[in-house]
């Protein structure tokens, strides 16, 4: 919304736009925690990988 639209609202209006705005920040909130959950997991994943590759390739190199 642009200044003239908000200066139009009443005061309830302008409540009733922040409060909506922090339920959307709130959602948007969880939805980052979730990101960050799966990105944290894909990591992990990673990092076995890597380190059974190079456990591997070790292995390789002194047998």
């Amino acid at each position: 919304m642009d200044r003239a639209s908000l200066r139009a609202l009443s005061h309830d209006d302008l409540i009733s736009v922040i409060l909506a705005q922090a339920e959307v920040i709130a959602q948007q909130n969880t939805q980052i925690a979730g990101l960050h959950s799966t990105i944290d997991r894909l990591e992990k994943r990673i990092a076995e990988r890597l380190c059974c590759i190079t456990s591997r390739e070790h292995n390789r190199a002194f047998t």
